[in-house]
Formats: C-alpha cells, sequence, structure tokens
C-alpha cells in the first residue's frame, strides 16, 4: 500500500522525519522551547 498522498516519509535522505519532528515537539513540551528554537536545534 503505497500511495503517494499516504506515504510516509521513513528514507534515512528524508531532510526530516517524523522520528525527528517527534524529538523537536518533545523538546518544545520538556525545555519550554519555542517550536523555531526546537527546529534550529534539531535542523528542521
Amino acid at each position: 500500500m503505497s500511495t503517494p498522498g499516504m506515504r510516509r516519509d521513513w528514507s534515512p535522505d528524508s531532510p526530516a522525519t517524523d522520528r525527528v519532528w517527534a524529538q523537536a515537539i518533545y523538546a518544545v513540551i520538556e525545555r519550554r522551547l519555542t517550536l523555531r528554537q526546537a527546529a534550529q536545534a534539531f535542523g528542521l
């Protein structure tokens, strides 16, 4: 089941995977960072 619209980007060459986003969002909650600060910290 690989429809282009529903495709999840788990490939290593993807700039920002869901896992990285999850870590960044967790950092926002945990460290009270702004989303912009977290994005910069995680290279998003």
